[in-house]
């Protein structure tokens, strides 16, 4: 038995409910109609939303708020933030 994490986006009707994911209708090689929930555990868990690579390595987006300050002061506490805490 295999593993492979898959990440697929649905529409909206049925991203609001894993129950409506688990009827979701979907066709084998054969063109035999089964539900999404016979081939698949569906459940809600905490996590990344995806992940992301930049030319095949990991990456990530960091969010920061810096109302209230100069853009220098910011990119300059940044960069000590990083020589000081992230080994490159």
């Amino acid at each position: 038995v295999a593993r492979y994490p898959i990440n697929i986006r649905y529409p909206q009707d049925y991203r609001n409910s894993p129950q409506a994911l688990k009827q979701m209708p979907i066709l084998t090689p054969m063109k035999q109609q089964i539900t999404l929930g016979d081939v698949a555990d569906i459940k809600v868990v905490s996590g990344p939303t995806m992940l992301k690579t930049e030319n095949a390595r990991p990456a990530s987006w960091i969010y920061i708020d810096a109302r209230g300050r100069d853009m220098v002061s910011v990119v300059n506490d940044i960069k000590t933030a990083i020589s000081q805490k992230v080994k490159l």
